[in-house]
């Protein structure tokens, strides 16, 4: 049986798809703040684990950085959408 992710770890994973998408940008916490009007403890937060972006900020991330927001929150809700998956194809109502 697969061990229960908690909001933590999840948010970590969220954290790190963000983390490698202002990497690949090639911007540093700091400049991404400035270019999305948040601080860059709030960059720091968001990519550790610590916090969620509010939706108007993920929509300039996804704006600065270059992704689709509903791919970001797709990783969000993976494990919920693979439990559903797998309901599905056991049949189960």
């Amino acid at each position: 049986m697969k061990p229960k992710q908690n909001s933590r770890t999840r948010r970590s994973a969220e954290g790190a798809y963000l983390r490698q998408w202002r990497i690949a940008c090639g911007l540093t916490q700091i400049a991404l703040g400035e270019r999305i009007g948040r601080p860059q403890s709030a960059i720091n937060n968001y990519e550790c684990g610590r916090a969620m972006p509010p939706l108007p900020a993920l929509v300039k991330l996804a704006e600065v950085l270059g992704f689709d927001p509903s791919d970001y929150l797709e990783e969000r809700h993976k494990d919920l959408l693979a439990a559903l998956d797998s309901q599905a194809h056991r049949g189960v109502a």
